[in-house]
């Protein structure tokens, strides 16, 4: 009699859990999961709605994703707002086209200099969207600060294959350990990924590691001819480019201890 009198009140007490869950919820038909119970012995289990545990997850998810630095649009896609036309000597022509802006081939370097707000200068990331359009070398050309100093990415230059910073201990990109040969196909975008750190600079291009540069005993720096660049710019040589989502974010603290470890990994572009 006892063991009924236990297996009946069992029963009801699930049964509660349902009606309630079912009210909370808005839902007359869930399915249901076994969930650890706190009530006491005789109700070992309960039963919970798997939509609740499903909206659990989400909210765990959309909780991490929250705490992510949000991204800064740099070109709006419809003004050269905070930009300024670069004063590169026999610079082509700069304009706004198709959400993005497009760099026309000029006697040597086409660019922008950023003269919007203050960007971090370590512990950030920037991603761009460019294109060359026509011409045969670099049609994305990235000068970004690195702490107190400055370097450059530089992406299909030296004819048209060459990619690598400029400069790394003096030598610029066609000739120090970040020199690597890639293919480039005109009017096809390709998805650029730059981090800085305290203690490196890496780069990716569709989502596949280009740079992995240490900062510490190697010297940081430009070339002569981008100075007008800083403290962030867009450039292009002897090429038309076109260039679209440009943004920058801070890095969370695990991505920069990440860096420190030098655990860098390849990933798709988001």
């Amino acid at each position: 009699m006892k063991h009924q009198t236990s297996r009946i009140r069992r029963h009801l007490i699930q049964a509660v859990c349902f009606a309630l869950g079912a009210i909370l919820l808005h839902v007359e038909t869930p399915s249901f999961v076994a969930a650890e119970d706190s009530l006491g012995p005789c109700c070992r289990r309960r039963l919970l709605p798997r939509r609740f545990a499903r909206r659990s997850r989400r909210s765990t998810a959309s909780v991490a994703q929250s705490s992510q630095p949000k991204w800064i649009y740099l070109v709006d896609g419809k003004s050269l707002k905070n930009w300024e036309v670069t004063d590169f000597a026999g610079h082509g022509e700069v304009r706004v086209k198709d959400g993005g802006v497009q760099l026309e081939a000029g006697a040597g370097l086409t660019g922008l200099t950023w003269k919007g707000s203050p960007l971090p200068t370590t512990d950030y990331e920037i991603q761009i969207e460019a294109q060359r359009v026509d011409g045969v070398d670099f049609f994305c050309g990235v000068t970004f600060p690195v702490g107190k100093t400055y370097c450059s990415f530089i992406c299909g230059g030296w004819g048209g294959a060459v990619v690598g910073l400029s400069n790394i201990d003096d030598f610029d990109a066609s000739e120090n350990d970040t020199t690597k040969y890639l293919e480039f196909k005109d009017k096809t975008w390709y998805k650029f990924r730059i981090r800085v750190t305290d203690t490196r600079i890496e780069t990716w291009i569709d989502g596949k590691l280009t740079v992995n540069q240490p900062l510490k005993d190697h010297r940081v720096g430009i070339r002569f001819d981008i100075e007008q660049a800083c403290p962030f710019g867009l450039s292009c040589w002897q090429t038309t480019a076109a260039i679209r989502n440009v943004r920058m974010r801070k890095l969370t603290a695990a991505e920069v201890k990440e860096a420190e470890n030098n655990k860098v990994k390849e990933f798709m572009f988001e």
